[in-house]
């Protein structure tokens, strides 16, 4: 099992072309990431994992803090049911890079078919979307042939049209993950507007 720290290192390492399921976790693995990392080791030819304990999921920065944490026991589960990959980012890892450059990433790859709105610079933003300011500072979202896709499903959009990310797309699709994945973009995206918030202001 490969184990990356940096999103260039992982980016450079593997192809994403290739059929990879992603089960992304806070670590303290149980039997319901295992039935996940399964589930992925049978729709895919290759499995990553990711584990980062996510600050901002947690009201109290003291159950943050108790969170508990076995590195060391999640890399032995994991190497022993036969992950490919693990990735193992930090905080700043994660946040450094920031939403705003993971959606000029995808701004790169050119897809004509998509329109993107800047709302923190488009003063018309809440009438080209007829959405509050508020909802469209907190979530995602991605306009298509004039219709507005939010959240998850503007990732799943982007992911559709970008082939290194149709992997993503059809992982994240399937019924069981496409519940957890909107459950914990709903909890990561209210946190985001409480911080991100002021830049409308």
């Amino acid at each position: 099992m490969k184990i990356f720290k940096s999103f260039n290192i992982l980016n450079k390492e593997i192809n994403f072309n290739e059929n990879i399921g992603f089960v992304p976790t806070m670590g303290s693995l149980h039997n319901g990431h295992l039935s996940l990392i399964k589930i992925a080791k049978k729709k895919s030819k290759k499995v990553l994992v990711s584990i980062f304990v996510n600050p901002s999921q947690f009201n109290d920065k003291k159950d943050f803090l108790k969170y508990p944490r076995n590195l060391r026991k999640d890399i032995s589960i994991l190497k022993k049911i036969g992950v490919n990959y693990l990735f193992l980012p930090n905080k700043d890892e994660i946040y450094k890079k920031g939403k705003k450059k993971k959606i000029n990433i995808y701004k790169k790859e050119n897809i004509e078919s998509l329109n993107w709105i800047d709302i923190t610079k488009n003063k018309n933003a809440e009438l080209e979307t007829k959405k509050t300011d508020k909802e469209l500072l907190r979530r995602l979202h991605v306009e298509k042939d004039g219709q507005i896709y939010v959240g998850i499903d503007g990732f799943l959009l982007i992911w559709k049209n970008i082939p290194k990310y149709n992997v993503l797309y059809k992982f994240f699709k399937l019924p069981v993950i496409y519940q957890l994945f909107y459950v914990g973009y709903e909890i990561v995206a209210f946190f985001l507007y409480l911080k991100n918030r002021n830049q409308l202001n």
